[in-house]
């Protein structure tokens, strides 16, 4: 690779890491939340889904603990096809090319 000032590059890497489907148990939800905001609730379902609907008041710590809780947060490829899906979908050429550099 030749180098020049006059036309510098910047080089990005995308790495994704995919050993298997990820699954996260409700209890490692409610340790995120004692981590992150030093919220300790003793975890359940029931509680999740307040923490979630906004329906439990947390303070000033409610807005962050809903989006860790958030569907969008916590819908992880937990299946071989979701991993395969989500393969198929970042390695397609539709999806690289979507934002081409400036060599196109």
């Amino acid at each position: 690779m030749s180098s020049s000032n006059d036309d510098p590059k910047l080089f990005l890497v995308h790495c994704i890491d995919t050993e298997g489907p990820l699954r996260e148990p409700l209890e490692a939800t409610f340790d995120r939340l004692e981590q992150s905001l030093g919220i300790r609730l003793t975890p359940s379902l029931e509680t999740f889904q307040k923490i979630r609907s906004g329906e439990l008041d947390l303070g000033d710590k409610t807005e962050g603990a809903r989006a860790i809780c958030s569907p969008h947060n916590l819908d992880y490829n937990d299946s071989w096809p979701k991993v395969d899906s989500m393969l198929d979908e970042i390695l397609s050429a539709e999806y690289r090319q979507r934002f081409p550099d400036s060599d196109g």
